[in-house]
């Protein structure tokens, strides 16, 4: 896995990045996150997390500060490379899984392409948000992309290969139809969008999740 940033950093690609790999390795495979974040080695079961500040969304812009959108810092592309090829060295992954690879800076993506010729290489497209987006990287040869939803797919460039929809799944252990509404629920307005961020990957900790139905 590669994003810019997992948990504890809040945020629901994050969220969602921490639930894929925690049910990837409930399968039985071993999952190696790429994240941005202050550089640290942390182990999961069979997750580990490697943070390193490259790929944060605030260095990733500012390394392209002033630069048009079509031209490619090589620099930081090799930095990036570097970085990647180290880590699939050791690691040695069947499938690369970058998340919002057209999210701050197109150099993350081009640096897993060209360290990883043969791997198979997926993008998980989460959203379009803000101005810092890089919409050619859809057109990048991906194996296969995964839009979040319907809107995402019709609104952004179509991919060169194989694409679909596949919504975020939901962690039924922690989120239910059945049982008691809690009546704190009473005070909020409709509709209540309800998001939780794992205490498990959570290091700074959190409050007991509350068990509500929609």
């Amino acid at each position: 896995m590669v994003a810019h940033a997992f948990p504890p950093t809040v945020g629901g690609v994050e969220t969602h990045l921490w639930d894929l790999s925690d049910q990837l390795s409930q399968c039985g495979h071993e999952v190696h996150c790429l994240v941005g974040g202050a550089e640290s080695l942390e182990r999961f079961d069979h997750i580990t997390v490697a943070r390193n500040p490259q790929l944060t969304a605030r260095n990733l812009i500012e390394q392209r500060l002033n630069l048009p959108e079509s031209e490619v810092n090589t620099h930081l592309l090799a930095l990036l490379s570097e970085t990647v090829a180290t880590t699939c060295e050791s690691f040695r992954p069947n499938i690369v899984h970058l998340h919002n690879a057209h999210h701050f800076a197109p150099e993350l993506a081009l640096a897993c392409f060209q360290s990883q010729r043969t791997t198979p290489m997926v993008n998980s497209v989460h959203d379009r948000v803000g101005d810092k987006l890089y919409p050619k990287v859809l057109r990048y040869e991906w194996t296969h992309t995964i839009f979040a939803s319907e809107y995402l797919r019709r609104s952004l460039p179509k991919p060169k290969g194989p694409a679909s929809v596949l919504r975020l799944g939901i962690n039924l252990q922690s989120f239910s139809p059945a049982g008691e509404l809690d009546n704190r629920f009473a005070e909020f307005e409709r509709p209540i969008i309800f998001h939780r961020v794992s205490r498990r990957a959570n290091s700074a900790g959190s409050s007991s999740p509350v068990r509500s139905r929609p």
